[in-house]
């Protein structure tokens, strides 16, 4: 089971998840396929700051990633990431 977690295929496929949260929540730039792309194969560093969420956009994706992981985190504690990498990195973490 810890495999599962642990595979270069189950990475990308959460991945690719989360960009979905991510553009679901408001982040416009996740309707990018080309920047999905990038980014799930590790090729693009997106800068959460950069990214157009709001504080209710913050709110839906931390809601999104409790109720799809079971990871819990405030918005406060999601933008003290620097990038969707970081914070893909960090629920990775926790859900291992």
């Amino acid at each position: 089971m810890l495999k599962k977690f642990t595979s270069p295929e189950y990475e990308r496929e959460f991945r690719w998840n989360l960009a979905l949260v991510f553009a679901e929540s408001g982040a416009v730039e996740f309707r990018d396929e080309r920047l999905i792309s990038r980014f799930v194969e590790h090729q693009e560093q997106v800068p959460l700051s950069s990214l157009t969420l709001d504080s209710l956009s913050m709110m839906e994706l931390c809601i999104a990633l409790e109720e799809r992981w079971g990871v819990e985190m405030s918005p406060e504690q999601a933008s003290q990431f620097k990038t969707v990498s970081d914070l893909a990195l960090h629920v990775l973490d926790r859900i291992r």
